[in-house]
């Protein structure tokens, strides 16, 4: 069921009916039996995946919480010394790492196959000559899920959180329809105490919310919808375009993933506003980024600070990073040591993020490309600053933070040579006929509108992206919500309709229109 078709509408609308009948202490009830419904309409054999893994996560984290209850139990019945408290801890932290391993062994186990199933078969049937052959079957938002559940999981084994007493409540913290399918990658430990707050839905609730699913439609139906008509159609025939039409549909395509995205966050968001459910922040308006670190840290926040929280620290902080840092530094000095410190995280956690995007050579390159950049920018921002001084270049000047924003659109875009084509071979064809011919002709002879869009549709995309990026730059000074907020009814409301006029009219839509699944669903 997608967030911008018909079936969808019908469904939110039965929903808010019911959730606003029902007496408060029961509304999260409504919102597990819509999530199931929900899940359940993209096939009853995906939902068996995510109640089973929902099962292995609350039996392993219950489990744990036990292990360490009686931990403090043995610890409070007698004065220990200091010594033998750290022999007790470690003995009951491995009975409970041991609990861990094997829910993180099944779920990730889980994840794997439904993404790396068919190319395991596949290879087995090469090697060994066989002739295997799997149904495999990938759940709605099994990474999303999966990674949540991982998180809460590690929380629970670290005494970060105690777990949730209630299964129907985790369940619906796994489950939750608004976050499911593409995001933002939720905290447990933040989800569970909203459940016992929520009310009827206030005027101020529903007219937030209404503004952000708006805004994220006119992103995704009247920009990322238009932009993906042109980016697919010249990646879909590489070999009769060449030249600057790469470059400018590398451009377009960048819009196109950040509306996309963005756009599908700002409806559940929405949603999730209108319900009193407030979800983790997922963009910060990464286009007015100065660094790649930067960009990323406003671009898929959840997945950033999941990544660093359970991946970059535990590494940087293991026993394995302190012997290489010791060995580095006494081989290569204080700097080889910090080289390490820096290197070894990153590009794993860069590597890992390759990996969870998609299953291809592709994916792995373009994550790899992300951790040679945030690496370099933090290994040479001493001699870059060096070098600034030198040049006497004002580094506080608009004209530098515009040049260094635009710097890291480009890269941004660079990385989509291994993301639009169908693979690396395909990327590596794409950047050879890039520089095959300087064809500036295309921006007068009309073959620029050769390419799904018309010369209207083309003038209207480039429009939508101005016109986006007024409104983030708007956003980076001011709350535009409460701005709206502040104004009589009929300025607001007269906003809210030129808004909902805005992607009926500009909307890409029609008879036999099938709308495009959102980007991120694939992963």
């Amino acid at each position: 069921m997608n967030y911008i078709s018909l079936s969808f509408a019908i469904f939110l609308i039965s929903l808010l009916t019911v959730y606003a009948l029902t007496p408060n202490q029961h509304k999260w009830k409504v919102l597990l039996l819509f999530s199931i419904i929900f899940y359940a309409m993209s096939g009853l054999d995906k939902l068996l995946f995510i109640l089973g893994t929902s099962l292995i996560v609350d039996a392993a984290a219950l489990r744990m919480d036990k292990i360490w209850t009686e931990f403090d139990n043995a610890c409070g019945e007698e004065q220990l010394q200091a010594s033998t408290k750290r022999e007790l801890k470690k003995k009951y932290a491995k009975r409970s790492r041991q609990i861990l391993s094997i829910a993180l062994f099944l779920c990730i186990g889980i994840l794997f196959w439904c993404k790396y199933g068919v190319k395991t078969v596949s290879f087995i049937n090469r090697t060994a000559g066989t002739s295997l052959t799997a149904k495999i079957i990938v759940p709605l938002g099994i990474s999303y899920y999966t990674f949540s559940s991982i998180g809460y999981l590690l929380d629970v084994y670290w005494r970060k959180v105690c777990p949730s007493s209630s299964y129907p409540r985790l369940l619906l913290c796994m489950i939750y329809f608004p976050h499911i399918a593409e995001g933002p990658i939720s905290r447990y430990n933040r989800l569970l105490p909203q459940l016992d707050t929520l009310t009827f839905p206030s005027y101020t609730r529903f007219t937030y919310g209404l503004q952000l699913m708006l805004w994220g439609c006119f992103k995704k139906m009247v920009i990322a919808d238009r932009l993906a008509i042109f980016v697919n159609n010249v990646f879909n025939d590489i070999e009769a375009n060449e030249g600057l039409i790469f470059p400018i549909a590398l451009i377009f395509g960048a819009f196109q993933m950040y509306t996309d995205f963005s756009g599908c966050m700002d409806i559940v968001t929405g949603i999730s506003d209108i319900l009193g459910i407030q979800l983790d922040k997922n963009f910060q308006h990464p286009f007015f980024s100065q660094s790649a670190a930067e960009f990323w840290r406003r671009w898929h926040i959840t997945l950033g600070t999941w990544f660093k929280d359970y991946v970059y620290i535990p590494i940087t902080t293991s026993s394995f990073m302190r012997r290489l840092r010791k060995l580095s530094s006494k081989k290569f000095g204080d700097k080889g040591s910090k080289y390490m410190l820096t290197t070894v995280p990153t590009m794993t956690v860069w590597l890992l993020t390759g990996i969870w995007h998609g299953t291809g050579k592709n994916y792995i390159v373009w994550g790899l490309y992300w951790g040679i950049l945030i690496v370099s920018g933090e290994l040479l921002s001493d001699k870059l600053n060096i070098l600034s001084e030198r040049l006497h270049i004002n580094t506080n000047r608009m004209e530098w933070r515009v040049f260094r924003t635009l710097r890291t659109f480009t890269l941004y875009a660079i990385g989509g040579l291994a993301l639009f084509p169908k693979n690396l071979e395909a990327s590596l064809l794409v950047a050879k006929r890039i520089f095959s011919t300087f064809n500036i002709w295309i921006f007068w002879d009309q073959s620029l509108y050769s390419h799904g869009l018309d010369r209207r549709n083309f003038i209207l995309a480039v429009l939508s992206i101005l016109f986006l990026l007024l409104a983030d730059a708007a956003a980076e000074r001011v709350n535009v919500r409460e701005k709206i907020a502040k104004r009589n009814i009929v300025i607001r409301w007269c906003i809210y309709y030129i808004g909902i006029l805005a992607v009926l009219i500009f909307g890409i839509y029609g008879p036999g229109y099938d709308p495009q699944a959102f980007v991120y669903q694939q992963f």
